[in-house]
């Protein structure tokens, strides 16, 4: 047993013993059940190279998702050659940490990675976000320069690094991508942000042009959406945030329904619970007490 883990570095200090070829490179790290470092690896190239995903595979390999500047050394087939661009970049280890294969995904704008999955037929769901129109890229809902609004990208290989499908989800404005997740049927469920109000995002509130509203998607693992979920609901704001003693919880009630309010930690389990006996239609504002909270982070289920 043990932790891997992936990010990226370009230093020698300490542990980091860096090896690799650009001033950032991707940085695999493996620990024991101690926390103590067992190996760890550089790829990429002559450029900035950066891990931000890794799956082990069912070959008992390893999977990185990262972004790539490079066209070089490690990294072959790079659409677009600058710095503040960059693909999608996915590598193939083996047991060992040795490169299988690599594959870019891309376009002439930039994309950023986010999660990575391997599915059950042995074949690699990636996702992220994409300004790109080309190369790779088809069916991305925004129109003008590269660097306009961005679209989540969805994409799947299959063992040996050749692409399948790519999938653009979002309307004309801005959509965001914060995580992705295996279901338990075998398909994928995305969360993120959207402000558009048309595309795959036609259930969003025409009126709200300048805010954004949380969005989930469930794909299935032909690229087709499964269904499609905009919470457009209570706007909750807490003041002040990160919170003292006394804070405000500030929302946009949309029934005359009572409101429930729970407190829970990072573990889920409930530490405060209450309710709003207000019925109005429209904002309310509770005024709470938490000096019995303890410090942390918590979330508010409302």
């Amino acid at each position: 047993g043990g932790y891997i883990f992936v990010g990226y570095s370009g230093w020698d200090f300490q542990e980091v013993k860096h090896s690799g070829h650009g001033s950032l490179d991707a940085w695999f790290v493996e620990l024991n059940n101690e926390g103590m470092g067992q190996r760890q690896y550089f790829y990429g190239g002559s450029k900035e190279d950066l891990g931000f995903d890794i799956v082990q595979t069912i070959d008992n390999g390893y999977f990185i998702l990262g972004k790539s500047n490079s066209n070089n050394y490690d990294v072959v087939g790079m659409h677009v050659d600058s710095i503040d661009q960059g693909d999608i970049w996915a590598l193939k280890l083996d047991k060992f940490g040795d490169i299988e294969w690599q594959k870019c995904i891309g376009g002439s704008g930039w994309e950023l990675p986010v999660s990575v999955f391997q599915s059950q037929n042995g074949n690699y769901i990636l996702s992220g976000c994409t300004s790109s129109k080309d190369g790779d890229i088809k069916g991305n809902h925004n129109y003008g320069p590269p660097d306009d609004p961005h679209d989540i990208l969805v994409a799947e290989l299959d063992n040996n690094g050749q692409l399948l499908w790519t999938k653009c989800l979002g309307g004309t404005s801005v959509e965001i991508l914060y995580s992705m997740t295996r279901t338990n049927d075998g398909n994928c469920l995305l969360a993120g942000l959207s402000s558009s109000s048309n595309g795959d995002v036609s259930a969003r509130k025409e009126n709200l042009n300048e805010s954004v509203d949380t969005w989930l998607v469930k794909l299935a693992l032909n690229s087709n959406i499964i269904s499609s979920h905009i919470d457009t609901g209570n706007e909750l704001e807490i003041t002040p945030n990160p919170a003292a003693n006394t804070f405000s919880l500030r929302y946009n009630a949309t029934t005359s329904a009572i409101a429930s309010i729970n407190i829970c930690n990072v573990l889920g389990s409930s530490v405060f619970q209450t309710t709003d006996n207000f019925t109005i239609i429209g904002k309310r504002e509770m005024v709470m007490d938490g000096g019995n909270i303890q410090e942390g982070i918590y979330f508010v289920k409302l």
